[in-house]
């Protein structure tokens, strides 16, 4: 799995940094842009799988802004946030 971070420049202009050798370096890398751009860019992480599958997900404001407790991915104590799929729901 390769790790980059797809930002859209004041939501206009896309372009690619990384990849990053984790995906904890890849999510720290997304908090650092957020606190120095602030809310002017879109920020995305991008997977790109071993077969060369493109993968975009989007970071959550509580992620992006360390509500969570052991969100920041830039700590070492770092603990990657787990999400339940409801029921019904599959994975595009």
């Amino acid at each position: 799995m390769r790790y980059l971070l797809l930002i859209i420049e004041e939501d206009v202009e896309p372009y690619l940094r990384g990849p990053y050798k984790t995906e904890q370096q890849r999510d720290c890398a997304a908090v650092k842009h957020k606190r120095k751009v602030g809310n002017e860019d879109g920020i995305f992480a991008l997977n790109i799988t071993s077969d060369g599958r493109a993968q975009v997900h989007a970071f959550s404001g509580g992620f992006m802004d360390g509500v969570w407790d052991n969100a920041n991915p830039c700590s070492k104590n770092y603990k990657k946030p787990t999400f339940v799929r409801p029921a019904g729901i599959k994975s595009g």
